[in-house]
């Protein structure tokens, strides 16, 4: 089954866990630009990982979130992988495939551990290239708790490509970038568990660019 946050979505086996293609076609209208856009499913989902890809047995758990881009003539995945039917490990790995279609795992980048007393889990890979520093960096979410299990309580985090690659490896746990405060807001609970890929936002003002991310609280 695919794991989403809170729920498990089986199939006939545990083992039968697929990761699926959609292929959507965006259409708007001149009146449309500046409003919701029409989607319209031009194929009806394909699996592109299931239980008989090769690698997929190490990962009985399942994949959840993370990101895929397009990089020199090759797709590349970022995604956490379940190890184990629970929530309390966790991988960050890169899947690779040429055609978008046949994939293969390329490298499992870290993984929960434990680190002077605390249970770490890592989740939520975010793969970005930063154009000013000409390298590949991972934003990602990281969890820390006395037990070992999942807990709430994330903090932000990026890891940057040591040798400026897509293929790393990377500096993990990299540099802390955002954790719950006293400033949190009453709606945020002081929780953080997910992080989207940095993006840039005009000043309209200022004609200045500044970065911006969204995060699950």
């Amino acid at each position: 089954g695919l794991r989403a946050r809170g729920a498990l979505f089986s199939c006939a086996a545990a083992m039968k866990m697929m990761i699926w293609l959609l292929s959507i076609a965006v259409v708007a209208t001149t009146r449309q630009r500046c409003m919701t856009p029409n989607v319209t499913l031009v194929s009806p989902p394909q699996y592109i990982i299931n239980s008989t890809t090769p690698g997929v047995n190490t990962v009985p758990g399942g994949f959840e979130g993370g990101n895929t881009v397009r990089w020199a003539g090759e797709y590349h995945m970022f995604t956490a992988t379940f190890p184990t039917f629970g929530w309390s490990e966790i991988n960050l790995e890169h899947w690779a495939s040429h055609d978008g279609q046949s994939w293969a795992r390329r490298d499992v980048l870290w993984w929960s551990h434990w680190n002077k007393g605390l249970w770490v889990i890592p989740n939520s890979p975010m793969p970005f290239y930063d154009e000013e520093l000409r390298s590949w960096t991972i934003y990602y979410t990281l969890f820390h708790q006395p037990v070992k299990g999942w807990t709430a309580n994330g903090t932000l985090w990026v890891a940057n490509s040591i040798t400026g690659s897509i293929d790393g490896p990377y500096d993990f746990p990299g540099t802390r970038i955002l954790a719950p405060s006293n400033a949190s807001q009453p709606w945020e609970e002081r929780l953080l568990d997910s992080v989207s890929t940095p993006f840039k936002l005009r000043n309209g003002a200022t004609k200045s660019d500044q970065w911006a991310i969204f995060y699950g609280s």
